[in-house]
């Protein structure tokens, strides 16, 4: 029998956490019922704009420049962020005292823009752009990954004031941590623990399975997308590698063609289904290869999720559309007839 009921609520443990979300299937919403957050105000549509230092000819008002796709006319560039969170001007310094304890904020924080065009959003990049910029994410991973004191290295995209992005033209991020984050070393010590007993990849065999089910979103040659069986998010999306690689590092040149092929897909079906929203992406991976753990990207869209008491009180998210639903809309198996 195929794991999950989407016609009644249930609790759902993650593949590999100690997390719990409620499917609340009784609440489900359909695409139809969610709007577009925000629309994009006139000026932010300008293909240039003089004040940004991201546009063409403002390159002297950002720090200096690490990675670049293009010549003099660039495509993309990557460089320090003015405003990090983290800096290596300082080293990481842990201190505890009694139920003190904290680190000194040591670590590389890089902005890529991904585009020239002031005006052009993520959902409009080609898949050859959204390809670039996983080309960035790896050079960049694989210097970052070789300083001291650097213990993880994430890369994520933020689209849309409610999900973090504090400036129009489009962006990505690349921060790293003198720690490994509490999420991923869960991650890491759940997949080694499954690893033991079963001498298998979980990651492995969740592909093997899901794609057999009414999660699949869609495959291909080298990639599945699927709705994570405890979906935290409303339409949330997982995207693996069928290869087993524990990073972004390990994917050769048709392999990247191929993912920046893959997200293009899957965005257009949200730009289509749930009309453009804001979204994080995240990817999670180990800086060096080992069996048990598997690159993989965490796709959240914001679609009026607000968390609430229970949610910020047990921790326990309650989603409202069950995975089930979600991959059924975003696959086209399902139709949104109103």
């Amino acid at each position: 029998m195929q794991a999950g009921n989407q016609s009644k609520n249930e609790f759902r443990k993650d593949y590999l956490l100690d997390e719990w979300v409620i499917i609340a299937a009784n609440r489900a919403k359909r695409p139809s019922d969610l709007k577009e957050i925000e629309q994009r105000k006139e000026e932010d549509k300008k293909n240039y704009d003089p004040q940004c230092p991201f546009c063409p000819g403002n390159e002297a008002m950002t720090p200096p420049e690490t990675y670049r796709a293009g010549g003099e006319k660039w495509g993309l560039r990557v460089f320090g962020n003015k405003f990090a969170a983290v800096s290596p001007e300082t080293k990481a310094v842990k201190e505890k005292k009694d139920f003190y304890e904290n680190i000194t904020a040591f670590g590389y924080h890089e902005l890529v823009v991904e585009t020239p065009d002031h005006g052009q959003e993520f959902y409009d990049e080609s898949p050859e752009q959204i390809t670039e910029l996983f080309k960035s994410f790896q050079k960049r991973t694989e210097a970052m990954k070789k300083k001291n004191g650097v213990k993880y290295v994430l890369c994520i995209k933020n689209y849309g004031r409610e999900c973090g992005a504090s400036l129009s033209h489009t962006h990505a991020q690349i921060i790293t941590f003198p720690i490994i984050p509490h999420r991923i070393q869960h991650e890491l010590d759940s997949a080694k623990e499954y690893y033991k007993k079963k001498k298998k990849c979980i990651y492995c065999e969740i592909i093997k399975k899901e794609i057999q089910t009414e999660r699949r979103i869609f495959d291909k040659k080298h990639f599945a997308v699927i709705a994570p069986y405890a979906s935290k998010w409303p339409y949330e999306s997982l995207i693996l590698t069928k290869k087993h690689y524990s990073s972004l590092q390990e994917l050769n040149e048709e392999e990247l063609r191929e993912l920046g092929g893959t997200v293009k897909e899957l965005f257009s079906k949200y730009s289509e289904i749930i009309k453009r929203p804001p979204f994080n992406f995240v990817l999670h991976q180990n800086l060096s290869k080992i069996p048990h753990y598997h690159f993989h990207i965490e796709v959240y869209p914001n679609v009026h999720k607000v968390w609430g008491g229970v949610e910020k009180g047990a921790s326990i998210v309650l989603n409202e559309v069950p995975p089930e639903m979600a991959a059924g809309y975003l696959s086209g198996r399902t139709k949104d007839n109103i």
